[in-house]
């Protein structure tokens, strides 16, 4: 597998950076789909060991595509700047390259100058069936004498003169002048004219004569341009066109690609047939591997039950995990991982689970943790924060107490109760699953939170509240029914 290594820049410009992150693992996307590795700052390298990453990947890579924006451009002016110590291993790494390259160019052109002109074909006679305008062109080639009155003539011009009313652009000449640009030379002409000096003069009287001047020369050397151009300026010029001409085939592709996963995305949607929707949820994350939309559409069609079971988690990780590189690079990690906590913090069932709520949050903290690193949506980001605090609070209370350093702690997690009241719930296994969560919070830790400041009067209210939302709250599958029951008969008034 051929490596490719994206050379870019950050900006001090924080949302300049993001875009140019986004554009980059885009490219990124395309070229793995043609079988290339794709090697990056993504950010997530330590700045300690930079140079030594650069250094690594540099050197064995096979294509090295530099993003030379205006950041990348100001830095490689700086000395000592990342920019400049990836420019001069860039340098030295394509070096020999570029030597080879020269070496090849040259060899090129001393096999083009040793080529000769084809020798024509002899044209024949007409036969009576035949149209003149089907008849190779034929040549005659006379030689003009020097003018030596005029200074500024040109030396040995050769004319070349056409017979016929035929057309030239079949002629045998002609065809060899612009293979050669345009040039001639003299030795070339002397063999011409005496390989065809039989060659039969036909329909002289219909001729109109057609002249085209070519200056003779005597030599021609091959000169190497020396161009002195900065190397970073080189790179710039380089990958500009390598951008230019790969990335517009690439996202042509992308295009295509994204037609065809969003067509099975909305077939999904209309589909009945839950065996069907993951068949070809499927074959849309083998499309693109890096889009959420199919994983999330997958992990809905599991909890349409309401029900995460053991055996649903270990089908769904297997998906994710197949493509876990991928997965993460893509620009909707975020939020998958937020809908990926959830499902575990409501609807997770695992058999014989002897804790089941504990359980639930310890299998849920570390995707909302995911959402909060990969930057979810704004809504998403602020209640994943939340999940995250009252997990870690159920997991470490315990804990905590015996140590003698839960003081302080019940306060944030009542007001974190509170917030996730105020944000609500669409759905009503979650919404319930939050009033319960709320009700046995009450029940168990009342006096830690009079303790920490909560007022007596506002507890009390606020578990009034939500036993009000329970009893108000419609019921229709087996479960819901369940955890109405639970709430309103199982706690203590």
């Amino acid at each position: 597998m051929s490596k490719i290594f994206i050379a870019h820049a950050w900006s001090d410009d924080e949302n300049y950076s993001q875009r140019q992150l986004d554009f980059i693992r885009k490219l990124e996307l395309e070229l793995e789909e043609k079988n290339l590795e794709v090697i990056y700052d993504d950010n997530t390298v330590n700045k300690n060991t930079l140079n030594q990453f650069m250094i690594e990947n540099i050197r064995n890579c096979d294509v090295i595509l530099s993003i030379c924006d205006k950041a990348y451009l100001e830095k490689s002016e700086i000395d000592d700047s990342g920019v400049s110590f990836e420019i001069k291993e860039i340098t030295e790494h394509n070096k020999i390259l570029n030597h080879q390259k020269t070496n090849k160019l040259k060899e090129n052109h001393e096999k083009q100058k040793t080529n000769m002109i084809q020798e024509p074909e002899i044209v024949k006679e007409p036969e009576h069936d035949e149209k003149i305008s089907d008849i190779p062109t034929p040549i005659i080639v006379e030689e003009i004498e020097e003018n030596k009155n005029n200074d500024s003539a040109s030396k040995n011009e050769i004319i070349l003169e056409n017979k016929t009313k035929m057309s030239t652009e079949s002629s045998p000449i002609k065809e060899a002048v612009q293979e050669k640009e345009n040039i001639i030379y003299e030795s070339e002409i002397k063999d011409f004219v005496e390989q065809n000096s039989s060659i039969p003069d036909i329909k002289k009287e219909a001729t109109i004569p057609i002249k085209t001047e070519y200056k003779v020369k005597k030599e021609r050397k091959f000169i190497m341009p020396k161009i002195n151009i900065p190397m970073s300026v080189r790179i710039a010029i380089i990958s500009s066109v390598l951008l230019v001409i790969g990335v517009g085939g690439f996202f042509i592709h992308n295009i295509h690609q994204k037609n065809k996963y969003n067509d099975i995305i909305e077939v999904v949607d209309r589909s009945t047939n839950q065996k069907e929707k993951i068949k070809m949820l499927h074959q849309a994350i083998d499309i693109l591997p890096k889009e959420s939309k199919a994983y999330e559409k997958l992990l809905d069609v599991y909890l349409e039950d309401a029900v995460f079971s053991s055996k649903e988690e270990s089908a769904y990780l297997k998906t994710i995990h197949q493509n876990w590189d991928k997965v993460k690079k893509g620009d909707g990690y975020g939020n998958l991982s937020y809908e990926i906590g959830k499902a575990y913090w409501y609807y997770y069932e695992y058999d014989d689970m002897n804790n089941e709520e504990i359980t639930r949050m310890k299998s849920a903290v570390q995707w909302f943790e995911d959402s909060l690193k990969y930057k979810s949506t704004a809504k998403h980001h602020r209640i994943a924060k939340i999940y995250c605090e009252i997990g870690k609070f159920n997991q470490e209370i315990t804990l905590n107490v015996k140590e003698g350093t839960d003081k302080g702690v019940y306060k944030k997690y009542y007001n974190n109760l509170k917030d996730l009241l105020e944000i609500g719930n669409s759905n009503t296994v979650a919404s319930l699953e939050l009033y319960k969560l709320t009700v046995n919070s009450i029940d168990t830790y009342r006096e830690r939170f009079i303790d920490d400041g909560i007022n007596e009067e506002e507890i009390n209210q606020t578990k009034q509240d939500v036993l009000y939302k329970v009893n108000e709250t419609s019921v229709v599958t087996e479960k819901e029914k369940e955890l109405k029951n639970t709430i309103l008969y199982g706690s203590r008034q």
